[in-house]
């Protein structure tokens, strides 16, 4: 396990004050500066008349309280949303399957210690989701574990419902006849069993689309798919569709099998902005999709251009904030990122590099001081003129208003 250099994202913030800079104790409604605490002791203090009253020496007890607190409330103030407070090399057996090549990624809230499940797409036939346990010194690959699957598996997702732990998997390969093969995979962990949905049915609306990215929520899943050369790109990105059987309900598993329109919940964009195209900003399909839940508020976070990682309105997709992935050991940020997952009140992410440095896993605050992100750009509303025509998908952004939100990052000037 390493912990990051966090100096970039937690340089010492200071200002002008009385000539010099005074160290700055952040608090939830601004700025608290130790030289205005000093001063007040060293020079007194106006009374109603205007006239300063000085307040005598300064008790050591209390100086040494007063420094204490400068020591530590900025230290509080350090570690904002989107620093990675640790990275975990993928290592494997090395008379097994090696995990070269890692794509979707999934967090197990069900066992403990928690683990991991982390797909490949290196074999040559069929490829294999490892599992790997967390501990303190870092991740344990469980080789027992280890699920042989069908080729290449985009994204990950864990479900527990009704007792059963399932694992979400997507398939999007070239078929005999050239085109892509869509499907949404599930595998029941107790029975160890594959079954899938094919996405080629118009009525998902993905019919030839690269799959990308998944995430599991309440019954649904939530399925990454690439928009390019999409005129009304902007409301789409992302698929919901229902897959939980209810217990003496319900099959939404076999309604989605059959394509049924009632299992199919809608599409909504993606928050990630791509390239220019000279007319108009391409979405970047989301490869990595993981949902939170905080106070009563649904969130998604998604990849873009394997660079940022960015936070969305859970409903409509709407984009919020971003931040820069997480630096690699030596401080490089090389920004191939793939899936994400939520657990544990972390985010988790998963870095493919090189052939000279390991493959990460990445652990970062995304709870934690939600209101102080590292960059917080203002994001920018497209507004989409109608609904279109001649279209089957079912749009679940804001009804009134046609315009979703997108990252402004700075390279996109």
């Amino acid at each position: 396990m390493h912990n990051p250099d966090k100096s970039e994202s937690n340089r010492d913030e200071s200002r002008t004050f009385s000539g010099g800079k005074a160290p700055c104790l952040r608090t939830p409604r601004g700025m608290v500066h130790l030289g205005h605490i000093l001063s007040v002791f060293a020079l007194g203090s106006p009374n109603t008349a205007g006239e300063t009253r000085r307040l005598g020496p300064l008790n050591p007890f209390v100086l040494a309280v007063m420094l204490l607190v400068a020591t530590i409330a900025p230290a509080a103030a350090q570690d904002p949303i989107g620093t990675a407070v640790a990275s975990y090399d993928l290592v494997n057996d090395p008379a097994g399957p090696q995990n070269s090549q890692p794509y979707g990624l999934a967090f197990d809230f069900v066992h403990y210690p928690r683990r991991l499940y982390v797909s490949d797409h290196s074999q040559p036939t069929g490829d294999y989701i490892f599992v790997y346990q967390i501990d303190a010194a870092g991740l344990v690959e469980l080789t027992a574990e280890r699920i042989f699957t069908f080729d290449d598996p985009r994204g990950l997702a864990f479900a527990y419902v009704n007792g059963v732990p399932y694992l979400y998997a997507l398939e999007s390969n070239t078929g005999s006849s050239g085109g892509l093969v869509d499907r949404l995979w599930r595998y029941d962990m107790v029975s160890h069993v594959w079954s899938n949905i094919d996405l080629g049915h118009p009525n998902f609306g993905v019919t030839g689309r690269e799959l990308l990215g998944l995430e599991y929520r309440q019954g649904q899943v939530f399925i990454g798919y690439d928009t390019s050369g999409m005129t009304d790109a902007v409301r789409y990105g992302i698929l919901r569709v229902k897959v939980d059987v209810e217990p003496g309900g319900t099959d939404w598993w076999a309604l989605a099998g059959a394509a049924d329109p009632s299992a199919i919940v809608g599409h909504m964009a993606n928050g990630g902005r791509g390239p220019f195209t000279g007319t108009h900003y391409e979405r970047d399909p989301c490869r990595g999709l993981a949902a939170m839940d905080l106070d009563g508020a649904f969130y998604l976070w998604g990849t873009s251009l394997g660079s940022y990682i960015y936070s969305a309105e859970g409903a409509t997709g709407r984009g919020i904030f971003y931040f820069a992935s997480p630096p690699d050991h030596d401080g490089v940020r090389r920004r191939q990122l793939y899936d994400l997952a939520f657990g544990d009140n972390y985010l988790w992410a998963v870095e493919r590099t090189d052939d000279n440095h390991p493959n990460l896993i990445h652990k970062i605050k995304a709870r934690q001081r939600l209101h102080c992100p590292t960059a917080v750009w203002p994001t920018r509303a497209k507004n989409y003129h109608g609904p279109g025509s001649g279209h089957h998908r079912r749009w679940l952004g804001p009804s009134s208003e046609r315009c979703v939100a997108y990252i402004h990052a700075p390279q996109f000037e």
